[in-house]
């Protein structure tokens, strides 16, 4: 796990090339960013006041804003992106799911404006251009776009106090789906609670939560994912 505060890369060009199986923060803006034939990375990038590309990379996960983006020749990625124009796809893509941005903490808003690129009260399609990409390959669909039942936020490391999304840079029916989706969460724990159960009946119920999400995480191919954020949480 990498984080780089505004000390070491605000208003930098930042190059990522060769990595593999690593998490990447950039809590600053920067001026332009590559990611050039990455493999199983998760990166965030606060804000790019100019150019972020994403080419030849494979099983990435990419949350950035960004003054424009582009993606080529990429396979099995995730891009959840605030931008004020389209992003551009091109090259031989497959299986891209692209997304609106699913992060928030207190000094994004900040880093976006220093980028230069506008908050969603002077240009709301920021929020929304993820959507309607322009697709420079006329051979098929390359891309899905990310439904609200499938959006789910970014673990952030605790030093950057992260928070819920937040309707100011993302869609409000992705941030619903957030608050209801943990809202039911919430109410399954409370009638746990109220059911009284005994110590042998706690272990089982224990047992058999774990088994269906140990079950889920190596079916989806997520789970790498919690492995990373309590190794995160012992570096904290």
């Amino acid at each position: 796990m990498i984080i780089k505060g505004s000390d070491e890369a605000r208003d930098k060009d930042i190059r990522i090339i060769n990595c593999e199986e690593s998490y990447i923060y950039i809590n600053t803006y920067i001026r332009q960013v590559s990611f050039i034939n990455c493999k199983e990375v998760t990166c965030l990038v606060a804000a790019s006041s100019k150019l972020c590309t994403m080419d030849k990379c494979d099983t990435c996960t990419l949350v950035i804003s960004s003054n424009l983006l582009r993606i080529g020749n990429s396979v099995d990625c995730s891009i959840h992106a605030y931008v004020p124009m389209p992003p551009v796809l091109y090259g031989d893509n497959r299986g891209l799911t692209l997304g609106p941005l699913n992060v928030f903490y207190p000094d994004l808003p900040a880093q976006i404006e220093r980028a230069g690129i506008p908050l969603a009260a002077q240009n709301p399609k920021c929020a929304h251009n993820w959507s309607s990409p322009i697709n420079m390959n006329s051979e098929g669909t390359s891309f899905n776009l990310l439904q609200p039942k499938d959006f789910f936020k970014l673990a952030l490391p605790q030093v950057l106090n992260p928070q819920e999304p937040s309707p100011s840079l993302t869609p409000e029916q992705f941030v619903n789906a957030i608050r209801i989706r943990e809202e039911y969460f919430a109410n399954i724990q409370n009638m746990i609670s109220r059911a009284n159960l005994t110590e042998e009946q706690e272990n089982r119920l224990q047992m058999a939560i774990q088994g269906y999400f140990r079950e889920w995480l190596i079916s989806t191919g997520l789970v790498k994912a919690p492995t990373e954020l309590v190794r995160m949480i012992d570096q904290e």
